[in-house]
C-alpha cells in the first residue's frame, strides 16, 4: 500500500469538425492511496484519487484498477 499521484496537462485543444475548440484544454492534479499485489506473474493494481485544481473537467473521486 502506498500513495499515488498524477498530474495531467493537455497540450493541444480538442477539435470538432477539424476546428480547434477554444477553452478545451484540461488540467488536473490528483493524489490518493494505491495498492499493488504481485504473485507468480499476476499483478493487480488499484488506485483511488481525489482530484483537485481541475480546469475544464469535473473534480471528484476516481477509482482505477
Amino acid at each position: 500500500m502506498g500513495c499515488s499521484l498524477f498530474c495531467l496537462k493537455q497540450l493541444s485543444r480538442h477539435k470538432q469538425d477539424g476546428v480547434e475548440l477554444a477553452g478545451s484544454k484540461e488540467r488536473v492534479f490528483a493524489i490518493g492511496p494505491g495498492l499493488r499485489y504481485h504473485h507468480q506473474g499476476f499483478t493487480l493494481r488499484a488506485n483511488a484519487y481525489l482530484e483537485s485544481a481541475a480546469l475544464n473537467r469535473p473534480e471528484g473521486h476516481r477509482f482505477f484498477q
